[in-house]
């Protein structure tokens, strides 16, 4: 069937195991993974929108990138609306410290994340310092702010804000690509900077959600579904700019 593949389910199903863990087995780790799930198909997007420019030049390997990037949009935003309808009812309680299940829920994401990414078999093209930079200014920048407010605790700022952060950078990056067409060096290191930022941020989000998803903040499921959409529309817009630099 054109819309099952294997690699890219078992990427969304194994990261929300984790939630079930971070949960503890129990009602809050529908919470987490309602949480998460819709950063995690997005972290799934990006990480094949990377491979697929590493692979370019082997066309054999552009396929499982491709599907791993729209196929774990697809199967996140499903899961999201399933998980979405059998809450709506449900009064969202804040769900227990997870304790040493959180660190072994973020354990085995990371895994999961680390497997997605081999799948290109370069996990060099996956490292990038402007973006790691990117990264540690927003989350000083949140940090900053919610201590000014008032906050003494950072986590669940951190969780919430970070993917907007990703998707700021990711929004500069697309500009100034639109100004580089004339030099595709420089587009293919904005381009770098835009994929990575977002998806470093969705990630760490990812991990301190299931480390600590007492501290983290609800967000508006049509602030999801948006955040969602960007996100996807922003990668694909990155490979209109790539295609359009090639030729």
């Amino acid at each position: 069937m054109i819309l099952l593949d294997l690699p890219s389910l078992l990427f969304i199903v194994a990261v929300l195991a984790a939630a079930v863990v971070s949960g503890r087995f129990g009602k809050p780790s529908r919470l987490v993974a309602d949480a998460i799930v819709l950063p995690v198909g997005v972290a799934g997007t990006f990480i094949g929108v990377v491979q697929i420019l590493v692979n370019l030049s082997d066309p054999t390997g552009i396929h499982a990138a491709l599907c791993l990037a729209l196929l774990t949009a697809l199967y996140s935003g499903l899961i999201k609306l399933g998980l979405s309808v059998y809450l709506s009812g449900e009064t969202k309680l804040v769900p227990a410290n997870p304790g040493w299940y959180g660190w072994v829920a973020a354990g085995l994401s990371v895994v999961v994340l680390l497997a997605g990414i081999g799948l290109g078999g370069d996990f060099f093209s996956f490292m990038d310092s402007w973006s790691l930079a990117a990264l540690v200014a927003g989350g000083v920048s949140i940090v900053g702010l919610t201590r000014v407010s008032g906050r003494s605790v950072v986590v669940g700022p951190l969780a919430q804000f970070l993917p907007f952060v990703g998707l700021l950078v990711l929004g500069g990056s697309i500009v100034a690509q639109l100004g580089l067409q004339d030099d595709p060096a420089l587009i293919g290191s904005f381009m770098a900077v835009g994929l990575l930022s977002h998806l470093y941020t969705n990630v760490v989000s990812i991990l301190l959600h299931l480390v600590r998803p007492d501290l983290a903040q609800p967000i508006d499921p049509i602030v999801q579904w948006l955040y969602w959409g960007a996100s996807i529309l922003g990668g694909c817009i990155q490979m209109g700019l790539l295609g359009s630099s090639i030729a």
